[in-house]
């Protein structure tokens, strides 16, 4: 007892009050934490939706490409160049290059 009093003497709290404001220090940090999840679970509720529609857009997205990728291939198909060759009378035709390193023996045309 001689000692609880030199230390109220000495301006210290008491182990009561000190208990005290402990126990509303803590009530005070839970009611923040709940107050906290409760925010981000509303926050991240309203982002459902955007996430949602995001991810359809990318199937959306992703069924577009598979189509063109299709497109493109029957587009290279030899069937198609076939096609293209009947379609607009396209000949064979052969190429000769020259075998000159330089071109003095070819005749240019100025304008």
């Amino acid at each position: 007892m001689n000692n609880n009093n030199f230390l109220q003497k000495q301006g210290s709290v008491s182990f009561k009050k000190l208990n005290k404001r402990l126990v509303a220090f803590n009530a005070l940090l839970i009611l923040a934490f709940f107050g906290v999840q409760i925010f981000v679970t509303s926050f991240v509720g309203t982002k459902t939706q955007e996430i949602d529609y995001t991810r359809n857009q990318k199937t959306e997205l992703r069924q577009n490409n598979s189509f063109l990728e299709a497109e493109i291939a029957k587009e290279k198909s030899v069937a198609q160049a076939q096609d293209v060759i009947e379609k607009y009378s396209l000949q064979e035709k052969e190429v000769n290059f020259l075998q000159e390193a330089n071109l003095q023996g070819v005749a240019l045309k100025y304008p």
